[in-house]
C-alpha cells in the first residue's frame, strides 16, 4: 500500500499532532475521485472485511470495466493479490469501476488491462483500489491485514510492468524455454552454454542481471508480499513466469561458474585468466542479488519472521511515504514486536519513527545508533538519535560511508564502549536518550573532507579531481592509513609514504585493485605490474567511507588545550592523535565512547544535553581501552543526555 509523500514538513510547535500533509499529486488525484469515490466507497468496511474488485472481461481497445464488493475474511472467494509499483501519478488514465470514472496511475492501469480475460471475470485485490486510502481508520486496519490478504489469495500476481527493455523480456524467453527442459535437458544445456565463447556467457550473465534493476525490488511492500504468498507469478508485459521456476532457473545457470556465493571469493584472480574470473564474478554477483535482493516466497507463513536487525538493514528500499518504512513491515515482525506497534496514518513522520527507533534501541542496544544520518535539525522534530529515514529515497553514497555498514569488517572484532550491556532509558515524552559512556577527548582540529568520490569505482581508472589533489600531502597520507586501518587490512603501515607517493606521482592512475594488492603487499613491487585479489564490495565500501568521512585530531582528555586557535590545530597535528569522523564534525566536539557500543561517537554539546553527529575510527579505542579503568572500578561513567 503506498502513499506519494514527496517531503516532510517541519514541527509546528502550534500543533505538535498534525498528521504529515499529502503533496500536490495525491491530492490532484484524490480530487479527481472525490464524486466517484461516494459510490466506490458508499459501504465502509466492518473489521475484518475485504474490497475485491472484479475485472470484467473485455480486450484492448475497450475501456477497462471493474467492479467491487466487500466479504469478511472468513467467508472470501478465490481470488489474486496483485503486487506492483503505484508508479508516477502525473499522467492517470481512467477505468470504469461500479460504473463510474475512476483514476488509476497507468502501471496499474496497464497490469488491470494485462490481467482483464476475453470471456470470464477475474477476481483480484489491489491496493490503490481496494483500500480507500482517504479514510485513516480503513487505511490503518487493512495494512494490518496485508499479511491475511497475500496468504489466503489463491495467487501472488507480480507485475513488474510493460516489456520495456529486451534484455530484460530475453531473460524471461530464456529462463522459461529451460524450465520446460527436462533435467537431462538442462544438463545439456548447461554442458553447450560452457562451450560457447566468452562474449555470449558474459551477455547472457549481465541479461539475467538485468532484472534487479526493475523500480518493482526497491519497494518496501514487496516484502511482505512476497513473505506470506503461497503461490507467485511473475509478470512482465505478455511474458510470465513462476516466480520460484525463474529465479531457481537463473540459479543453476549461475552454477556453471560459481556453485555458492562462497565460490568466486576462493579464487585467486591470478591464478585464473582475466575472462573466467570475470564469469565467476558476474555468477556470484547475480546470486548475491538473489539472495539479498529477492524475498523468500512464503517464508512467513512457516514461522520465518523479520527480527529489528533486519529491519534496521532493509530500510534502502523505498517508501513514497516514509511512514511506511515502519508500516511496510509490520505484519513481518514476530507478534512479540508487533504489539509494540501502533498502526496509524493520523501519527506524524517524526512519532512514528521516534517509536521505532525507541523499540530498535531497547530491544538490540546502542550499535542500533550507528548508521545513515540527516543533519541534525530540531525543526523537523526528530532527534538526533534518530537514523535517517527521512534521506531522500535515492540512496546516496553518503548512505554508504557509514562505518557500521562495512560488511566484510566483524563487528565482534571492535568493542570500544567495553564488555559491559548498554545501560539507557529516555524522558517521559521520548525525545531524549539519556546513556552512560565515558569521554576519550575534545576534538582540538579537523582535516578538510574529500569532495568527491572517485569518477569510476570497480577495476577502473581511479582518478582524482581538481579540489581533492589540493588537499595536503600529510592529510592525505594520514587520511589513507586511518581508512585501511578502519577496515583491518594491515596491522601496520611501513610503506604508506611511499604508497602514496607512488599513488600521487603515476603518470596514469592506478586501478582499485592495483591500489588493494600494493597494500597487501606492504608497498613492494611496482604499482603497475601488481596483479589484484580483492573483494570489488570491500574497495567500495572503503572508497565510501574514505571520501565521506572527515579527519580530525585530538589530544587526551587530561591535557589542557591552548586557547589559541591556530596553536591548537599545531598540537593537535604534532601531538595528538586522529582519527574519522563525520563529515561535519568540528573542534570542540566529544569523542566518546558508550557503555556497550562497539564504535566511539563524536557528540556535540548543547547546553546540558548532546547531540549525536555520528560515528568514529579512532586506533587504541576500538576495543575497549577507553573504558578499561572504568570497568575495573578505578573510574565512574559519564552521563550523557542526547536528543
Amino acid at each position: 500500500m503506498e502513499q506519494e509523500l514527496d517531503s516532510v514538513e517541519p514541527a509546528c510547535s502550534a500543533s505538535p499532532k498534525q498528521p504529515v500533509s499529502a503533496p500536490k499529486l495525491v491530492a490532484t488525484l484524490g480530487e479527481l475521485n472525490s464524486d466517484a469515490a461516494k459510490t466506490v466507497y458508499r459501504k465502509q468496511l466492518a473489521s475484518r472485511e475485504l474490497r475485491l474488485i472484479k475485472i470484467h472481461p473485455g480486450a484492448e481497445p475497450s475501456v477497462v470495466k471493474c467492479s467491487s464488493f466487500s466479504v469478511h475474511d472468513g467467508d472470501l472467494p478465490d481470488y489474486e493479490a496483485l503486487s506492483y509499483v503505484w508508479g508516477s501519478q502525473n499522467e492517470p488514465k481512467t477505468i470504469l469501476l461500479d460504473e463510474v470514472t475512476w483514476h488509476v496511475t497507468s502501471n496499474l492501469h496497464s497490469a488491470l488491462s494485462r490481467l482483464r480475460l476475453s470471456e470470464s471475470f477475474r477476481v483480484v485485490w489491489a491496493d490503490a483500489v481496494a483500500i480507500n486510502q482517504t479514510h485513516i481508520e480503513e487505511r490503518n486496519e487493512q495494512v494490518k491485514m496485508m499479511s491475511d490478504v497475500y496468504a489466503n489469495a489463491t495467487s501472488t500476481l507480480i507485475w513488474l510492468g510493460e516489456a520495456t527493455d529486451d534484455l530484460i523480456s530475453l531473460t524471461f524467453e530464456l529462463l522459461k524455454s529451460y524450465s520446460e527442459l527436462t533435467e537431462t535437458d538442462r544438463l545439456v544445456w548447461r554442458t553447450g552454454f560452457t562451450t560457447q565463447n566468452t562474449s555470449v556467457k558474459r551477455g547472457i550473465l549481465s541479461m539475467m542481471n538485468r532484472i534487479f534493476k526493475l523500480e518493482y525490488w526497491k519497494r518496501i511492500w514487496v516484502v511482505q508480499e512476497i513473505l506470506f504468498s503461497d503461490k507467485a507469478l511473475l509478470m512482465y508485459g505478455q511474458h510470465t513466469l513462476g516466480y520460484d521456476e525463474f529465479f531457481a532457473c537463473m540459479r543453476e545457470i549461475c552454477a556453471v561458474f560459481a556453485k555458492s556465493p562462497k565460490d568466486v571469493e576462493a579464487i585467486p584472480q591470478s591464478s585464473v585468466d582475466p575472462e573466467t574470473y570475470l564469469l565467476a564474478t558476474l555468477a556470484h554477483s547475480t546470486n548475491l542479488m538473489i539472495d539479498e535482493v529477492i524475498p523468500a516466497r512464503g517464508a512467513a507463513r512457516n514461522g520465518k519472521h523479520l527480527s529489528l536487525r533486519q529491519w534496521r538493514s532493509a530500510q534502502l528500499k523505498r517508501s513514497t511515504d516514509r511512514r511506511d518504512k515502519v508500516f511496510g513491515y509490520y505484519s513481518c515482525f514476530h507478534p512479540s514486536i508487533r504489539q509494540q506497534i501502533q498502526v496509524d496514518y493520523s501519527k506524524t513522520l517524526p512519532e512514528v519513527i521516534n517509536s521505532m527507533m525507541r523499540l530498535l534501541i531497547q530491544e538490540e542496544g546502542l550499535d542500533m545508533l550507528l548508521g545513515p544520518r540527516m543533519g541534525y535539525d530540531p525543526k523537523y522534530g526528530i532527534p538526533s538519535w534518530v537514523w535517517s529515514l527521512m534521506e531522500p529515497t535515492t540512496v546516496s553514497s553518503r548512505t554508504l560511508g557509514t562505518i557500521s555498514a562495512i560488511e566484510d569488517k566483524n563487528p565482534g572484532d571492535w568493542c570500544a564502549g567495553g564488555s559491559l550491556p548498554s545501560v539507557l532509558d529516555f524522558t517521559e515524552d521520548g525525545t531524549v536518550l539519556h546513556v552512560r559512556g565515558k569521554t576519550v577527548a575534545t576534538i582540538e582540529a579537523t582535516a578538510p573532507s574529500f569532495s568527491s568520490p572517485p569518477r569510476n569505482v570497480g577495476n577502473e581508472l581511479f582518478v582524482l579531481d581538481k579540489p581533492t589533489a589540493d588537499l595536503d600531502f600529510k592529510i592525505w597520507m594520514a587520511h589513507f592509513r586511518l581508512a585501511w586501518q578502519s577496515f583491518n587490512l594491515l596491522s601496520e603501515y611501513p610503506s604508506t609514504l611511499g604508497f602514496i607517493a607512488a599513488f600521487w606521482l603515476e603518470p596514469r592512475g592506478p586501478t582499485l585493485s592495483e591500489l588493494a594488492s600494493w597494500l597487501h603487499a606492504d608497498g613492494s613491487g611496482s604499482l603497475q605490474n601488481c596483479q589484484a585479489e580483492y573483494n570489488p564490495h570491500l574497495i567500495d565500501n572503503l572508497m565510501s567511507i574514505h571520501f565521506h568521512r572527515s579527519m580530525f585530531y585530538f589530544m587526551p582528555a587530561t591535557m589542557k588545550p591552548s586557547p589559541n586557535p591556530e596553536v591548537r590545530y599545531i598540537q593537535g597535528h604534532i601531538h595528538g592523535e586522529c582519527g574519522l569522523g563525520p563529515e561535519d564534525v568540528a573542534p570542540g566536539d566529544k569523542l566518546c565512547v558508550l557503555r556497550g557500543c562497539t564504535v566511539p561517537v563524536v557528540l556535540r554539546q548543547e547546553g546540558d544535553q548532546y547531540i549525536l553527529l555520528g560515528e568514529a575510527y579512532v586506533p587504541r579505542t576500538m576495543r575497549g581501552e577507553a573504558v578499561r579503568a572504568v570497568e575495573a572500578g578505578e573510574e565512574e561513567y559519564e552521563d550523557f543526555w542526547i536528543r
